[in-house]
This record gives structure tokens, C-alpha cells and sequence, in this order.
């Protein structure tokens, strides 16, 4: 069961990079924890709509 949990969290992040990634962020580093992005500040309500997703 732990392992079904730990392999979904990283699809889940793997998509969320994937999803940052096609609206013009740049993904600067992502692991297990999370995604760290840098975006410009025209996309940032597109990116803040992509995640309420």
C-alpha cells in the first residue's frame, strides 16, 4: 500500500512539472518533494488555474 502511495505522488508531480512545463514555465528542479518553477508574472494566474485543476 506505502508503495502505491509513493508512486502515485510522483505521477502526480510528474504531472504537475508536465502541466507548468506546457504554459511557459521553466522547471528548475524537481524530485520527490516537489517542483520548483520559475515563471514570468504574466503566467502566473494561468499557472494558479492549471493547478485548481
Amino acid at each position: 500500500m506505502a508503495l502505491t502511495i509513493r508512486i502515485n505522488g510522483q505521477l502526480m508531480l510528474l504531472m504537475l512539472a508536465e502541466g507548468l512545463d506546457a504554459i511557459g514555465c521553466r522547471i528548475i528542479q524537481s524530485n520527490t518533494d516537489g517542483v520548483f518553477v520559475l515563471m514570468k508574472k504574466s503566467i502566473v494566474d494561468k499557472a494558479h488555474a492549471w493547478c485548481d485543476e
